[in-house]
């Protein structure tokens, strides 16, 4: 069973300056019973205690450009009950920065270029895997990333 809070917040302090903010709280208890495992004791896997979100920023006319951050909490992985263990190691909390620039309308109507960057501060992040003898301290995640797009609105 799972018991949480979220709060959210939305700003516009200025006509084309937006803020957004979201955190969670979650704790969730395992209500499984079996008779080789304690497991009202396990925490459970796959389950951050926090998430946060936060976005700024900024449009005028065609043109965007946006700063955002996930926070997540470190997590277990899944408790196997054959080996009586975790499938594999605990991973970390990862904060993930990325930014964002888009114009719409440039050469002709409804074309729009977007380019974003995910990771921006190139952090280590880690997402909680199964079991797997290669990926026991979890699966690895992306660098810095550049994505860049083009297309058209119709």
């Amino acid at each position: 069973m799972t018991k949480g809070v979220e709060l959210s917040f939305l700003s516009e302090p200025i006509e084309f300056l937006k803020t957004e903010m979201s955190l969670s709280y979650q704790h969730t208890e395992n209500r499984r019973k079996d008779s080789i495992a304690n497991f009202d004791t396990i925490t459970v896997g796959y389950s951050p205690k926090i998430l946060a979100y936060g976005k700024i920023g900024w449009s005028s006319g065609k043109y965007s450009l946006a700063f955002t951050l996930n926070f997540v909490d470190q997590m277990e992985s899944n408790w196997d009950v054959k080996t009586n263990s975790r499938e594999s190691d605990k991973v970390p909390a990862y904060t993930n920065v990325g930014f964002n620039v888009h114009a719409e309308n440039l050469w002709e109507k409804g074309m729009y270029v977007n380019f974003r960057i995910s990771n921006l501060l190139n952090q280590k992040i880690r997402y909680v895997s199964g079991q797997d003898e290669f990926t026991n301290r979890g699966f690895i995640g992306e660098p810095i990333t550049f994505y860049a797009t083009t297309g058209l609105k119709f």
